[in-house]
């Protein structure tokens, strides 16, 4: 019987196992080399997932440590010939135009020089500038940029490793 593999250090993904679960999907913890997902008759395809735009920005505009380990993982993966889909958490995006529309969300920082306390944008980074980073690594590295909104991540994830040869 065919399985999805899930990467044993893939993080927040307790409500997409209960999904699998839920929905009869089989599946085996165990560490990955590139990727959060595949299946185990295919892993020519693996499915990274993202929580949202925000983690896409450090992976690829973040600090240098961010971008070139996931730079690092991009070129395994066109090196052994594997097909990486990006599959990223968003309500509201649904293909890559979208993400020129970003909005980076605000967390509460304290200011220490003029000691009060100010709501920022986590990054200043634009989500057109995203955009066309991800445009980037979609034509050089062959990424594919997939999104769902977060209560689909398991379908999705079932749907996109079937659709690329996998016998969930």
């Amino acid at each position: 019987m065919e399985y999805i593999r899930v990467d044993t250090r893939e993080k927040d993904n307790l409500y997409i196992l209960r999904d699998f679960k839920k929905y009869h999907f089989a599946y085996v913890e165990e560490k990955l080399d590139e990727g959060d997902y595949e299946t185990s008759d295919n892993p020519n395809c693996v499915i990274d997932l993202k929580n949202g735009i925000a983690e896409v920005q450090k992976n690829i505009a973040g600090n240098e440590k961010q971008r070139t380990r996931f730079l690092n993982e991009v070129l395994r993966c066109k090196e052994k010939g594997k097909k990486l889909i990006v599959l990223i958490r968003e309500p509201k995006i649904y293909a890559i135009g979208g993400v020129q529309y970003w909005k980076s969300p605000k967390a509460w920082r304290y200011n220490k020089k003029k000691k009060i306390w100010e709501n920022k944008p986590l990054t200043k980074v634009s989500g057109k500038f995203i955009m066309k980073v991800m445009e980037r690594y979609r034509d050089e590295y062959g990424i594919e940029w997939k999104f769902c909104k977060p209560d689909d991540a398991a379908r999705a994830i079932v749907g996109i490793l079937r659709k690329n040869g996998g016998n969930i």
